[in-house]
């Protein structure tokens, strides 16, 4: 859970310097939705203990880890995707 709340907390700045660097229109709109995702994620995990309550030992946390690494590796995909900072592209 600490090493969670770090990755959150590591990232979630440089998400909100990238995007508003990058958003041109409704840049407030799209801004304020990166503070929905930290909250969405930890809603998905209470709803995944809720649904899989009665069976999360056999099954449940399988499938939040499944969920997790489809995640990860969408997250590491748009990473790859990005552009650098444009004032760093500037510079270069």
């Amino acid at each position: 859970m600490i090493s969670q709340g770090l990755g959150v907390s590591g990232e979630w700045g440089e998400v909100s310097t990238w995007v508003s660097e990058h958003t041109e229109k409704k840049r407030p709109l799209i801004t304020s939705l990166i503070q929905t995702t930290s909250p969405l994620g930890f809603m998905g995990s209470a709803t995944m203990l809720l649904v899989f309550s009665h069976n999360f030992v056999m099954v449940g946390w399988r499938i939040g880890f499944l969920i997790g690494g489809v995640m990860a590796f969408m997250g590491d995909f748009l990473r790859y995707l990005a552009s650098e900072i444009l004032s760093f592209e500037k510079i270069k």
